[in-house]
């Protein structure tokens, strides 16, 4: 192709300097604050479909060339680190199935089907550990991995930058990524227990730095697919969470402290432009402090100290959430918070 792109990009990020990445299957560009850019191919003989920035570089995941694909490992993928200022290629692995990125490095599964995170500056090891069968496995943005149980007995909490144990949890299921506030980390589980034959609802629960439960709230909510609650911190020592229905999407504000519900004076209510039943609602793990509303057309933003934006019409994906950046029909748009 010339080393020149055609058609769309498949993915868009922004890294912590700025540089804005795109990427086509066969061509990876860096566009650097000052207009600077650079050009690499990955891999001509293989489709190149995810890039994840870190700290002076980043991760591109790709498709094995043809040929390359060995029995037992259909799902192993090329992953290349590249140089973020030159575009000059930093390490390249063959043998590993990425699950996900976490603040250590990279989680993949490796040729004994053990756990392997990769420090993602040089590709080496950082630790490996056996786990269950690997569909349990949870990679979560907080700072345990979470390894269930498939005979009901619960789950393991696993300390994501050293690979030990921390902490037994009685729930199978983590829905969320766990979100940090203040000195918590809040995390939504699955109730598998049903009541009248109405589903299974969802369990807030808010975990200090080792772990261990500070307090629990059920949600009385049905799930809905993959959504599930999103929590910030809100005002006078609140959290606010988001919880998606049936039967109606609603707010709901707890002590940060106890998890109890507070009622709050009406203009210190949460607040989206649009209301709150737009679509999908999450907390970016790079922005803690900002809840994202993303839904055909339209783009919200909820930050803890009130501040809220919405994007004009037109299909939009965020790309980076601090700085909050979004693709919208063909083009990348910097969104300004604006005070509510």
């Amino acid at each position: 192709m010339d080393g020149e792109p055609v058609g769309a990009p498949s993915r868009i990020a922004v890294s912590d300097d700025g540089t804005a990445l795109l990427l086509w299957p066969d061509l990876l560009l860096g566009i650097h604050p000052d207009g600077d850019q650079w050009m690499t191919i990955p891999s001509a003989a293989s489709r190149s479909w995810y890039l994840q920035p870190r700290d002076g570089h980043v991760v591109v995941i790709s498709d094995l060339p043809p040929g390359t694909t060995v029995p037992g490992m259909v799902d192993r993928r090329r992953i290349t680190a590249i140089e973020a200022r030159t575009g000059q290629a930093l390490w390249k692995r063959d043998d590993l199935i990425p699950r996900d990125f976490i603040a250590s490095g990279l989680a993949a599964i490796n040729q004994d089907g053990d756990l392997e995170v990769v420090e993602t500056a040089d590709g080496s090891t950082r630790w490996t550990r056996a786990v269950g069968p690997t569909d349990n496995l949870q990679v979560t943005t907080g700072p345990w991995l979470v390894d269930s149980n498939t005979n009901g007995g619960g789950s393991l909490l696993i300390d994501a930058a050293t690979g030990e144990s921390v902490t037994e949890r009685p729930e199978s299921s983590l829905l969320t990524a766990m979100q940090p506030i203040g000195d918590l980390w809040v995390a939504a589980w699955v109730d598998e227990q049903t009541r009248g034959g109405r589903g299974p609802r969802a369990v807030l629960v808010a975990l200090d730095g080792r772990g261990h439960e500070r307090w629990k709230l059920r949600l009385n909510s049905l799930l809905r697919g993959a959504y599930c609650p999103a929590a910030i911190r809100w005002r006078d020592g609140t959290i606010a969470v988001f919880v998606p229905g049936p039967p109606t999407d609603r707010w709901l504000v707890v002590d940060a402290a106890t998890g109890e519900p507070r009622v709050l004076p009406d203009e210190d209510s949460p607040a989206l432009p649009g209301g709150p039943n737009v679509g999908r609602t999450h907390v970016p793990a790079q922005a803690p402090g900002r809840l994202l509303q993303e839904a055909v057309g339209e783009l919200a933003l909820l930050a803890a100290d009130g501040s809220a934006s919405m994007s004009s019409p037109g299909s939009i994906e965020v790309v980076s959430a601090d700085p909050l950046v979004a693709r919208q029909d063909g083009s990348i748009i910097g969104v300004q918070p604006a005070t509510r």
